[in-house]
């Protein structure tokens, strides 16, 4: 998982460095997305490559026993008499080099500093103000206030529908047909507006 948050932060650290000449408004949640992915794909690779009986007795091997921890697991279940001599004698020399097995749990430093490494370029990229990420961060606000007007130019358009136009003169009801028409023109022009003008 953490070699795998390391790599997905050199992707995070694109995006936050071009968000800073590029307007991007979602480039914090896309650098989220980013470390989510190498989470998962450390999980998935964690899960293929996790450890068997057959690998823990090769690396119990390693510290000098001499492939007899790999033989012992090998014929566990074989009742004769030569293998029971075998178990014994690899569980005596197990014994000998106890102080010596010395297994591994946290990760290699290497990876803790890529991983520091990577989360401190995203961090550096994202903290770095630019007009590009004030635009983003404009054009996100503007998107915003369009949708809310939206809604309310659907609501009196609604409201003009509901509305009893029997006793309306014939230029009234022109005049109201074209406020609809108006009405449905602005909520078009809401959709593609880009700044607050």
């Amino acid at each position: 998982i953490l070699v795998g948050l390391a790599v997905s932060g050199v992707p995070a650290a694109m995006l936050e460095f071009f968000s800073i000449f590029f307007p991007f408004y979602p480039v914090h949640f896309a650098t989220a997305g980013c470390f989510l992915m190498g989470v998962a794909a450390g999980l998935v690779f964690a899960i293929i490559r996790r450890i068997d009986m057959k690998s823990a007795a090769r690396y119990m091997d390693s510290f000098g026993l001499g492939e007899r921890v790999l033989t012992a697991y090998e014929n566990l279940h074989r009742p004769e008499e030569i293998y029971a001599l075998q178990r014994t004698d690899t569980i005596s020399h197990v014994k000998e080099q106890e102080e010596n097995l010395k297994v591994r749990i946290c990760p290699p430093g290497r990876h803790f500093t890529a991983f520091a490494l990577s989360v401190c370029m995203v961090l550096l990229f994202a903290l770095i103000p630019s007009q590009a990420k004030d635009t983003a961060r404009e054009r996100h606000e503007v998107t915003l206030e369009a949708k809310e007007q939206e809604k309310e130019l659907e609501k009196e358009l609604s409201n003009l529908k509901k509305a009893d136009t029997s006793s309306l003169t014939r230029e009234q009801k022109q005049a109201l047909k074209e406020l609809q028409e108006s009405l449905k023109l602005s909520m078009e022009a809401l959709k593609t507006v880009k700044s607050k003008e």
